[in-house]
């Protein structure tokens, strides 16, 4: 983490070289996992199983969701890119489209090569070394190293700019909005932002963190689903730069899908038997709480100093 914030803090062309190099890093290990698994797969190792639960099919749902988010992120340094409403839009779908074609053969492999699939605790590492070894194990458990640290760098890199941007908008203190005189890059934010995240990775289990995070991006999904039917109808809203056919019906079927998917999370832990502070539902409506408590105080302090 200190290395990633004093990376991000030299220049955010730094910082996205550093993502380019993790993204090739980790992506490697997984196309010699497809392409040399898809010559290893028993084609009796898929048929349907029994069905799951409602609340067990609820939370992988919510894993897999974690597993396709991040694309969101891409607009937000998008200020910072060069002719961002050309590149943006095709490089979102184009990463969209890789992952969803990486994540299912991934699968496909998974599945074809590795019997008790469900009860494996490492299950990429331990299907690559059932049909390349010890170095199988060892290119994927790499790879995951370099996934998550690309991860981490990436959160950094855009979430750093979440409090800058709010802070233009004169909605938190000034300070989150300096810029570093030499580097020109929001280094209190960032110095912030790396602080709260290595509390957050030494504190929670992977799973846990995993969760939480989903958790609120679902939450940033159905509030920018719901502003789009009513952005549509505002006259007063900025004209739209492209426009999807039937925009307005997917946004209310991801909203269902995100209401469905925060209750199904909280009834899961209600039967589980945790304590009402250890949902992770329950901690990620504090953390907006805690938000919007800071929010609501500095408005308050800014128009008592007016």
């Amino acid at each position: 983490m200190v290395a990633l914030t004093a990376l991000n803090i030299t220049g955010v062309r730094q910082a996205a070289i550093a993502s380019d190099i993790f993204s090739v890093g980790k992506l490697v290990p997984m196309l010699v996992f497809i392409a040399v698994g898809l010559f290893f797969l028993n084609p009796q190792a898929f048929h349907l199983g029994a069905p799951p639960s409602s609340g067990a099919f609820s939370q992988s749902v919510l894993l897999l969701i974690y597993a396709f988010t991040g694309f969101e992120m891409a607009a937000i340094p998008a200020g910072e890119t060069e002719n961002p409403r050309r590149n943006l839009p095709r490089a979102l779908l184009i990463a969209i489209g890789v992952v969803a074609v990486v994540y299912v053969l991934v699968q496909v492999v998974c599945i074809g090569t590795l019997p008790g699939l469900g009860k494996s605790a490492k299950p990429l590492a331990d299907a690559g070394q059932q049909f390349m070894g010890n170095a199988g194990g060892s290119l994927i458990a790499a790879g995951a190293i370099i996934s998550i640290a690309g991860n981490l760098n990436i959160v950094l890199l855009s979430g750093s700019r979440v409090p800058f941007a709010i802070a233009e908008q004169n909605q938190l203190p000034p300070f989150f909005a300096r810029v570093h005189r030499r580097f020109s890059t929001p280094h209190v934010a960032i110095v912030i932002t790396a602080a709260l995240m290595l509390v957050l990775t030494l504190k929670s289990s992977f799973v846990q963190a995993l969760t939480i995070s989903t958790i609120a991006r679902l939450v940033m999904y159905a509030a920018t689903c719901l502003a789009l039917p009513v952005l549509r109808h505002r006259k007063t809203a900025p004209p739209m730069q492209f426009r999807v056919r039937g925009g307005t019906v997917i946004a209310i079927a991801s909203l269902l899908l995100a209401a469905w998917l925060l209750t199904s999370n909280v009834m899961t832990d209600w039967s589980a038997g945790k304590k009402w502070w250890a949902f992770e539902t329950v901690q990620a409506a504090l953390a907006g709480a805690v938000g919007l408590a800071i929010y609501f105080a500095y408005r308050l302090y800014r128009g008592r100093a007016s």
